[in-house]
């Protein structure tokens, strides 16, 4: 019973990696805008008249894009932190 907990406990560690690396998130974010994108064209051109307002595909645009958006640091960041160790590294072998 317990290497069935730990596994289960490996898998959850493993999915959480996944799902919180930047490059998941920024698919993630993308998907969810160009979706959200897709479902507002096709309510737009069902439309006979087009009446203004906040829509749920506005929230899911805003979601996405903010997702995506935020990975999209995150990746720039860790890009910024290999760039500085590699120049920590040369000074010190030079």
């Amino acid at each position: 019973m317990m290497n069935i907990r730990r596994a289960i406990g490996r898998f959850g560690k493993r999915l959480g990696r996944i799902m919180k690396h930047p490059t998941m998130r920024c698919i993630i974010g993308l998907s969810l805008a160009l979706t959200g994108l897709d479902d507002l064209l096709d309510a737009l051109a069902e439309a006979d008249v087009f009446i203004p307002g906040i829509k749920l595909a506005h929230g899911v645009i805003l979601f996405g894009v903010a997702q995506m958006l935020t990975a999209l640091a995150e990746m720039c960041e860790g890009m910024a932190a290999l760039d500085e160790e590699e120049a920590e590294e040369e000074k010190e072998i030079g």
